[in-house]
């Protein structure tokens, strides 16, 4: 009967580093780190640059849809609690009041995440 002999693992078989004796991986490893290491600290300043038009073009790609949805949300909100009150008014007060509620915090909502994501997108340029 055959002895089984494992190599390491499936990622170590399928990229042929079984074949390399343990000296030559860790001179590999340690030549791709030190090589590497001015990358990974420095930042190309065109590259800093083209992001920053990248995501200047994409949040102003959104403003109509963004503006859309801050007109729809008045009228929305206004049916809605218009809605609560007769609700209210037909006797179930509970469901009526939170209906209401509900309408005036989405719309509150609705009206302040496009502030909060313009001041995201500012505090993400300074990085």
């Amino acid at each position: 009967m055959a002895k089984i002999q494992t190599v390491g693992t499936v990622k170590e078989f399928m990229s042929g580093e079984w074949k390399l004796k343990k000296k030559e991986k860790a001179a590999l490893s340690a030549m791709a780190s030190i090589s590497l290491y001015p990358l990974l600290l420095s930042k190309p300043a065109a590259a800093g640059a083209l992001t920053g038009v990248i995501t200047e073009r994409t949040v102003t790609a959104f403003d109509p849809i963004v503006d859309l949805v801050l007109g729809i949300s008045y009228p929305i909100g206004l049916i809605v609690m218009m809605c609560g009150g007769i609700v209210w008014m037909i006797g179930n007060k509970e469901k009526g009041l939170a209906l209401i509620t509900n309408a005036g915090m989405g719309y509150i909502i609705v009206q302040m995440v496009p502030l909060g994501m313009k001041m995201l997108v500012e505090v993400a340029k300074t990085f």
